[in-house]
C-alpha cells in the first residue's frame, strides 16, 4: 500500500510532467532552430533519459529484437512519431501556438477511428458525439481565428495530419 507522501510525490512528478509538456509548444515557438532541428534534438536529449530509465526498471542494459516483425513496427512508430513532431514544429511557424497545440491533441480521434479500421474496434454513440463536437470545435477554432484569411490555414491542415501520425504512432 502506498503512502500519501508516494502519492504525493507522484502527483508533484505528473504535475510537473505536465506543466513541462504544456511548455513545449511556446519554447519551439521561441526556438531559433528550424522544425527539423527542435524534432531531432528532444529525440536526442531523450535518450539518456530513456536509458537510465531501463538501467534502473532492468538493472542492467538488454535489449533484444525478436524478430523482423519487431523492426518493423520499432521503425515504423518512429516514422510516425518523428513526422508528427517535425509538421506539429512546422506548423508552429505557420499558424498560431494555440490552434497547433489544440488541433495536434485531437490525434485520440484518429487513434479511435484508426482502432476501428485496423481492430475492429467498436464506436460507441458517445465516441461519435464528441468527434463531431471536437472537430465542430476545430472548424470554429480556424474559422473565428481568422486563420482562413491570412493564409494560416495551411498550418492548422498540417496540425490535423500531424494529429494522424501521432495516432498512427500510439496504436503502434
Amino acid at each position: 500500500m502506498k503512502t500519501n507522501f508516494q502519492r504525493t510525490n507522484h502527483f508533484l512528478i505528473l504535475t510537473l510532467g505536465a506543466v513541462l509538456i504544456g511548455f513545449a509548444p511556446i519554447f519551439v515557438k521561441w526556438s531559433m532552430l528550424s522544425s527539423s532541428a527542435i524534432s531531432f534534438y528532444r529525440m536526442l536529449l531523450a535518450i539518456p533519459f530513456l536509458f537510465l530509465l531501463n538501467l534502473r526498471l532492468n538493472k542492467k542494459f538488454k535489449f533484444t529484437i525478436n524478430d523482423s516483425k519487431t523492426i518493423f513496427f520499432a521503425a515504423l512508430a518512429s516514422l510516425a512519431f518523428t513526422t508528427d513532431l517535425t509538421l506539429w514544429h512546422y506548423s508552429m511557424n505557420i499558424t498560431s501556438v494555440s490552434n497547433a497545440t489544440i488541433i495536434v491533441n485531437s490525434s485520440p480521434v484518429f487513434v479511435a477511428i484508426l482502432g476501428y479500421i485496423f481492430f475492429r474496434e467498436k464506436l460507441s454513440r458517445s465516441f461519435v458525439v464528441s468527434f463531431l463536437i471536437t472537430y465542430i470545435g476545430i472548424l470554429g477554432l480556424i474559422y473565428f481565428s481568422n486563420n482562413y484569411a491570412t493564409g494560416r490555414v495551411v498550418g492548422d491542415i498540417l496540425c490535423l495530419i500531424a494529429a494522424f501520425f501521432y495516432g498512427v504512432y500510439l496504436l503502434i
